[in-house]
């Protein structure tokens, strides 16, 4: 009687680091527009200069965001903090692209990015819960720090706008830090580990 057994194939990538990298540009390109449109007083030539920028970066977020939740291709519940989050970036970006490149500020955009952090704030409190990430407390800061400026964005469009403004640069620069730190951390930890890795559809014989 033969034995078969079931071998699962899982899909695995590694482009967290490569990922958090891009983040830690996103985010400082995000506090660089709040502070020209919230501190300074907003210029349409550098807005547009902004959205030029932000629309593509966007963009390329934005669908590797659905491809990786699609996927999911990172170990266990990472997809959940990670892949599901990711493309929330890629819609923030393209549509404040969008309204700086035709010069529409709406107040209702920040409720809607009000209510996109909401997830990521929900997610930093899970990673110190559960202790997720090689670095719990580093990576619970970056998303609770992101979450917590999107929650607070609404402000901007009221009186207090400018110390608000103030409040988000903060935040996001702090965030972005972690996101530089980590992900250059991971690109010198993973390249190693990875060197005899090969595709599933095997390695190029030469000679």
């Amino acid at each position: 009687m033969e034995l078969q057994t079931q071998q699962q194939v899982v899909l695995f990538m590694d482009p967290l680091d490569l990922w958090l990298q891009v983040l830690g540009v996103a985010l400082l390109l995000i506090a660089y527009w709040v502070y020209r449109n919230f501190v300074k007083q907003p210029d349409a030539g550098i807005n547009k200069a902004f959205a030029a920028g932000a629309i593509p970066l966007g963009v390329y977020i934005l669908a590797t965001g659905i491809w990786s939740t699609a996927t999911w291709p990172l170990p266990g519940p990472y997809n959940i903090l990670f892949s599901d989050s990711w493309p929330l970036l890629g819609v923030v970006l393209i549509s404040l692209g969008l309204a700086s490149w035709f010069s529409l500020l709406v107040r209702i955009v920040f409720y809607a990015y009000a209510g996109l952090s909401l997830p990521i704030l929900v997610y930093g409190v899970a990673i110190a819960y559960y202790h997720l990430t090689q670095e719990p407390e580093l990576a619970a800061a970056m998303f609770i720090l992101i979450g917590l400026a999107g929650l607070i964005s609404p402000a901007l469009a009221t009186k207090w706008g400018r110390p608000i403004a103030m409040a988000i640069i903060i935040m996001l620069a702090v965030a972005a830090v972690i996101a530089f730190f980590t992900g250059i951390s991971a690109s010198f930890a993973h390249i190693p580990r990875w060197a005899k890795w090969s595709p599933w559809y095997g390695k190029v014989v030469v000679g």
